[in-house]
């Protein structure tokens, strides 16, 4: 899940460092600087945010459709195949003859299908995807307040940085 409380100091720091970087290659050389708007500064700290945000909702989104896949009928298959060196079976001997019972052949395949829907646990599956389609939900909530910080808190640094660069 995502967890905000550690990506925002993190994007904090990258927007600081975008700034820094940026004001450090004007300071040394006037002749080539370069000029950014706080809106291209929000634009460029948006798109970092939103790689990470993404993710968040990506994983969200994964786990809902594995919750979902829960409603197919699970298949499950097994295959054998023996080989027996030895007679397998009873042997019954009399007087003159002798007669076998054998149990299994020398060569045997042995191959089992089975197809499951049980019925009480799609209640279970039915709840667990409310619960992961609420969680995608939260992480998108999440994604939007966190490009809204982000945005905020670029403003406020690029304001900062020109206020500085003023005094």
């Amino acid at each position: 899940m995502f967890n905000t409380a550690k990506a925002l100091p993190t994007f904090f720091l990258a927007a600081v460092a975008v700034l820094f970087i940026s004001g450090a290659a004007t300071a040394q050389s006037k002749s080539n600087a370069q000029r950014i708007t706080l809106t291209e500064a929000q634009a460029q700290a948006a798109v970092k945010a939103g790689n990470l945000a993404q993710l968040g909702i990506d994983a969200a989104r994964f786990h809902r459709k594995a919750a979902q896949a829960d409603y197919f009928p699970h298949v499950g298959s097994t295959f054998a195949n023996l080989h027996f060196n030895k007679f397998m079976g009873q042997r019954i001997e009399t007087a003159t003859r002798t007669a076998e019972l054998p149990l299994a052949d020398k060569d045997q395949t042995i191959v089992a299908v089975t197809v499951t829907q049980p019925v009480t646990p799609l209640f279970k599956v039915h709840q667990a995807v409310k619960i992961a389609k609420a969680d995608e939900a939260i992480a998108q909530a999440k994604a939007a307040l966190v490009n809204g910080q982000i945005a905020g808190n670029v403003e406020r640094l690029y304001f900062g940085l020109l206020i500085a660069k003023r005094r």
